[in-house]
């Protein structure tokens, strides 16, 4: 009988492990990893699948992808026994196992998956952003920042980098809990943050239009997110089945 393979942590993934950022219940499994040391040889090593497309791809996609991978497939060891290889959808979305929905996200040299297979939740969105460079936030911030809120810079603890980095970020993972529905792009005005909660960590935010017959214009959702150190942070929106009217 052949001794089982043990999953190991490569020389590039320098840290790793669950995370309990948020105060939800859902499986989050987070690492750093170093370009400098990536070799393809660490997808075998993890029993990670290596896709084809994206063999083709430089370096730091590989290795993005790889971490991303990682952490999914950690994530999923906490719901499941032998979890499978999680493919890639048209889109380039992670295709999660039945009864299973995720995440993914990776920047410059972090990497987060959280999974969830709770009946209660119909989506789920992780993200991670380093902060968003001055020079970045003047050349996009028309493209994310609504005009409902601007107030949200005004008498905020949180500085103007930050606050713009939690919005970018929601926004993000809520793109990322929508569209397995939704199974369009949409832009960022989809949806307005109300309030952030620094104390608790909250986010409140509206829908501003209509993504599908569950997502309509008008409908509340709260979000969380979770300064990871001075220059990293995380956010996190779970699509509830039942939804603030």
């Amino acid at each position: 009988m052949n001794a089982p393979v043990k999953q190991i942590r490569p020389r590039f993934i320098p840290e790793s492990g669950s995370a309990d950022w948020f105060k939800s219940n859902d499986s989050i499994y987070y690492c750093r990893f170093n370009v400098q040391y990536y070799n393809d040889i660490y997808y075998e090593q993890c029993i990670v699948h290596f896709p084809e497309n994206i063999r083709k791809a430089v370096p730091k996609r590989r290795a993005e992808f790889l971490a991303g991978r990682f952490c999914a497939k950690r994530a999923l060891e906490s719901i499941m026994t032998s979890p499978p290889d999680i493919g890639i959808g048209a889109n380039r979305n992670p295709i999660w196992p039945d009864q299973v929905i995720g995440s993914i996200s990776h920047c410059d040299s972090s990497a987060v998956a959280v999974v969830s297979n709770s009946a209660d939740i119909s989506g789920i969105g992780i993200d991670i952003e380093h902060a968003i460079s001055d020079t970045t936030i003047k050349n996009i911030r028309s493209q994310i920042v609504l005009q409902d809120e601007i107030k949200l810079f005004i008498n905020s603890p949180l500085n103007d980098t930050t606050l713009f980095t939690i919005i970018f970020s929601l926004k993000e993972s809520f793109f990322k809990a929508a569209y397995p529905r939704v199974k369009r792009y949409f832009d960022f005005d989809a949806v307005t943050v109300l309030q952030i909660e620094v104390k608790t960590q909250k986010i409140l935010f509206r829908l501003n239009y209509d993504l599908h017959t569950s997502l309509q214009k008008g409908m509340l959702f709260r979000g969380e997110f979770h300064m990871i150190d001075e220059a990293r942070l995380a956010t996190l929106v779970t699509i509830p089945e039942e939804i603030i009217a």
